[in-house]
């Protein structure tokens, strides 16, 4: 596929401003930033745009950087000082930047392309209020489709899962006439590019250090990390082996047991978004080993207290398709809802 640059984000900055200069030098893909600064000098972080020759069009593409989340009261001249690491870093208006941009790309290129990191009103308002702007690639909105605005800028908001392919069609001058959008479905079977590969690899292993994330299998979390419902909770599926034992054999065949596995293969365990549903009853912190994979629990429920008395607390017996959806949602598992006997055919255990 190949990238023509990447914008940074403000979760860019996690690991401190050396920590980004290196991945900025060691990348052959330009970073982009155009109102991202570092040091006393404002010394720019990267570059504000590119411009590419695609066939007869010349393509602008600018990058816009967030703020970040306010940790004091503190402001500069509507800048805001942060301390990253071993340098400061300040993230200037970002629409403020892009005009002067804006005002520089103008007579050079026909069309312009934004990357944007800022949230969902602040795009609408670029676009409304910079008629230059032809799209927005937004890396954040809650509705993950397209959207027109009034003066003509197509904002493309992100889809879990897929990769939006934007075609814009143009005229003999180059200025766009119509666009179509499609949504590939990123399934495992569509490989990676080894440079991205390699950055987020080196970004993970930099997580893991900073934050003191153990490799898999040494963690060491609280149990008062786990998900409650009510003075319930959850226990593990080797609770289950003694009363459920041709049960648990059945589960321990099927993928959901090595869930887990599949995140420490990409290096994606410390991600809430990716563990909260390959593990059971955690949302917010990388899980301990007895409730890694997806267990009995995420669809029958909290077991601590039925494994008190069985009698009394029951859990649930079938399982509802509302709650595979939880995870296999239409992004994830498009096909479920279709295929859904074929699905449960492979995971179910109702044995007489």
């Amino acid at each position: 596929m190949g990238y023509h640059a990447i914008a940074m984000g403000r979760e860019e900055f996690t690991f401190g401003t050396e920590f980004l200069k290196d991945q900025i030098g060691a990348s052959k893909i330009p970073f982009l930033s155009a109102n991202a600064y570092v040091g006393e000098t404002k010394e720019p972080l990267g570059r504000p745009y590119v411009i590419r020759e695609l066939g007869r069009v010349k393509v602008a593409i600018l990058g816009l950087t967030a703020p970040p989340v306010k940790k004091s009261p503190v402001s500069h001249g509507g800048h805001e000082p942060v301390q990253a690491g071993e340098s400061a870093f300040e993230v200037a208006d970002p629409l403020t930047k892009a005009r002067e941009n804006l005002a520089i790309l103008k007579d050079k290129v026909d069309l312009v392309i934004v990357v944007s990191d800022l949230p969902e009103k602040e795009n609408t308002a670029l676009a409304a209020e910079c008629g230059a702007v032809d799209v927005i690639l937004a890396t954040r909105g809650k509705v993950p489709a397209e959207n027109v605005s009034g003066g003509g800028t197509v904002i493309v908001t992100p889809r879990s899962g897929h990769l939006a392919r934007l075609d814009i069609y143009v005229s003999s001058e180059g200025r766009p006439l119509r666009h179509e959008i499609n949504w590939i479905h990123l399934s495992e079977d569509i490989a990676s590019d080894p440079e991205i590969k390699q950055f987020i690899s080196r970004s993970l292993a930099e997580l893991a250090k900073n934050k003191g994330v153990q490799p898999a299998g040494r963690q060491k979390v609280s149990d008062q990390s786990l998900g409650q419902e009510g003075d319930n909770g959850y226990t593990g599926a080797e609770s289950c082996l003694g009363c459920h034992g041709k049960e648990y054999a059945s589960w321990r065949m099927t993928r959901h047991a090595r869930a887990f596995e599949t995140l420490t293969r990409a290096r994606s365990q410390v991600y809430p978004d990716c563990f909260s549903c390959h593990t059971t009853g955690f949302r917010a912190r990388p899980p301990i080993g007895r409730l890694r994979g997806v267990q009995c629990e995420v669809c029958h429920g909290p077991g601590v207290q039925h494994t008190i008395n069985p009698a009394t607390s029951r859990l649930r017996g079938t399982v509802p398709v509302s709650v595979c959806l939880e995870c296999h949602n239409k992004d994830i598992t498009p096909t479920l809802e279709q295929q859904k006997d074929l699905f449960y055919g492979r995971i179910r255990h109702d044995f007489k």
